[in-house]
């Protein structure tokens, strides 16, 4: 086991509790490890993975189309959907200049797939514990300053700007 997994907690995640049992180390660490190399993945919100396209004429030679530019950007999720081997990644044309990328056919979570090469639990599982469906298994509690008890998943981490650095923690620590 990656000895950094090993260590305490830092302080600003010391109250977060994991609600599921604990992710495969292999694949956890993998994630952890894309989450925090600098440069490697640009945060994005509210969806996996999107591909921004602008057009710039000024790096152009004159008479020539504009140049294409491509901005990726990821929530944490898409950081972990990307990478997982079995993962099947596929193009989802929006508006102009703008495009999602799906992995296994979703766009907003990670897909069952994924899940099971980080060994969340199954359907049967989160039904019995969520009377729910399996859809974000990224789940843990923890305290807010005020001192009541939430829920939180790591998408909701995301999207409320958590840093990469940040929800690494969390996973490291807690899932």
């Amino acid at each position: 086991m990656n000895a950094a997994i090993q260590d305490a907690p830092p302080a600003a995640v010391k109250h977060y509790e994991s609600i599921i049992p604990r992710m495969r180390p292999g694949p956890k660490n993998k994630w952890v490890s894309a989450l925090l190399t600098p440069g490697m993945f640009e945060q994005g919100y509210q969806t996996l993975h999107e591909v921004v396209t602008e057009y710039y004429s000024k790096v152009a030679p004159y008479g020539q189309l504009p140049v294409p530019i491509e901005y990726h950007h990821w929530c944490c999720l898409g950081v972990g959907a990307d990478q997982c081997p079995d993962g099947i990644r596929t193009s989802d044309n929006l508006s102009s200049g703008s495009r999602k990328i799906a992995y296994n056919g979703e766009t907003a979570y990670l897909p069952t797939i994924v899940q099971d090469w980080f060994g969340f639990p199954d359907q049967h599982w989160f039904s019995e514990h969520f009377y729910g469906a399996r859809k974000d298994p990224t789940i843990f509690k923890c305290m807010s300053q005020e001192g009541h008890e939430e829920s939180w998943t790591l998408a909701g981490l995301n999207d409320s700007h958590f840093t990469f650095a940040q929800i690494a923690d969390v996973i490291k620590y807690f899932l």
